[in-house]
């Protein structure tokens, strides 16, 4: 049960500090939300967003989104309608800025994992959108992955790709977050002892998913032209945003050499990029420092969070949903 994870994610931070008389799962906000909320706060924003994005009546997303599959005989989808719904998917980007265990980005890898069984069951649209932005390593193991009907698995490792962003400030959170995702997608490969590995592949890196900062502090805007810029947005045009994007992709299904390889790179771009800051005069040290702090391969918590430079997302998430700020 994967709310296991997150019981003991609660757990690990209830012990009392005897000076304050206080948990750290107090002092932190750190609380597991129950499964109900999760769904109903995911199916909501899931709705929202699918009917802006494909102006699709209402009654029929609903029984979309809805687990009961009765009611999808009353309102069936055309063609067009269900092929314009997964690439609406493809195209959607989802941020828990407080993921905590990762109960929310679960719930809504679940329940999009759910809508595509429904709309695609033999994953060919959503096979044809995840062809248009992968590596020729990711390539193969996609295809290999369809001509054998493994549809779940290729649907679970193209949401996480994709869709999925998690930032908490604690390290133990953002780890708990990837195992579930690790764990989501174990379940579904195959073991067959005729082939390489027993058939399984390695796992994806998820350091550039789920990363450990500080989502309330942002990196500082600079004037530049009169116009104030954050992110990488003063980089515009420059060759070096583009090697980055390239990183991140390649880092996702990289093996250990080749990941110990994009790492070295990783780190000679952001020295180059922070420089580039410190060399414009209203920038200024502070932010060279800032930058250089983040090691999204460490456990360390970095003080600010940047959904640009952290993730490459220059237009903002189309969901931002969270843990509800109980009393």
């Amino acid at each position: 049960d994967p709310e296991m994870l997150g019981r003991i994610f609660e757990n690990l931070l209830a012990e009392i500090n005897p000076e304050t008389g206080e948990s750290a799962r107090k002092s932190t906000g750190s609380y597991y939300t129950p499964r109900v909320i999760v769904d109903y706060m995911v199916d909501e924003s899931l709705y929202l967003y699918l009917k802006n994005k494909t102006n699709i009546e209402e009654e029929k997303l609903r029984s979309l989104i809805s687990y009961d599959l009765d009611d999808d005989t009353h309102t069936p989808l055309t063609e067009g309608e269900k092929e314009r719904i997964i690439f609406a998917i493809d195209e959607l980007k989802i941020l828990d800025p407080a993921c905590g265990s990762g109960a929310f980005p679960m719930g809504a890898l679940q329940k999009i994992v759910f809508i595509l069984q429904q709309l695609d069951p033999n994953g060919q649209y959503w096979f044809k959108a995840q062809m248009k932005s992968v590596s020729i390593e990711l390539r193969k193991n996609l295809e290999r992955e369809h001509s054998e009907k493994n549809f779940n698995y290729i649907r679970k490792l193209g949401v996480i790709r994709r869709n999925i962003f998690g930032v908490d400030i604690q390290p133990i959170a953002t780890e708990i977050s990837r195992l579930r995702c690790f764990l989501t997608l174990i379940v579904d490969q195959r073991v067959d002892d005729s082939k390489e590995n027993r058939g399984i592949d390695p796992l994806p890196n998820l350091d550039f998913k789920f990363v450990t900062a500080n989502s309330l502090i942002s990196l500082p805007s600079i004037e530049k032209m009169g116009k104030k810029i954050g992110g990488i947005e003063m980089f515009e045009g420059m060759d070096k945003i583009n090697e980055l994007k390239d990183i991140r992709d390649q880092f996702f299904n990289a093996s250990n050499s080749e990941r110990i390889k994009l790492e070295g790179k990783f780190r000679k771009i952001q020295s180059e990029m922070s420089k580039y800051y410190n060399s414009v005069k209203s920038a200024g040290a502070e932010l060279t420092e800032m930058l250089l702090s983040w090691d999204p391969f460490s456990h360390k918590t970095t003080g600010w969070f940047d959904p640009v430079w952290m993730f490459g997302i220059k237009g903002g998430f189309d969901i931002v949903i969270g843990n509800p700020p109980y009393g």
